[in-house]
């Protein structure tokens, strides 16, 4: 499946570390868009210091909102 998802309809950001990942210093970002029901649309796994990266992109997602 090929799919774009517009930046400004992701509504929730949320990091995920099971055991295994937390092994590997890794976690998963999963984010939730409008229409989207409580599942994740987009999820990102294996990405290391998640909580920066969802971080930036609240902040990005915050600076487009405001201009």
């Amino acid at each position: 499946m090929d799919r774009k998802i517009h930046f400004r309809s992701i509504i929730d950001y949320t990091t995920i570390e099971g055991p295994l990942m937390r092994r590997f210093g890794v976690m998963a970002l999963h984010m939730t868009t409008t229409g989207g029901g409580n599942q994740p649309v987009l999820q990102v796994v294996g990405v290391r210091d998640c909580p920066a990266v969802r971080d930036k992109l609240a902040e990005i997602d915050a600076m487009r909102e405001n201009g």
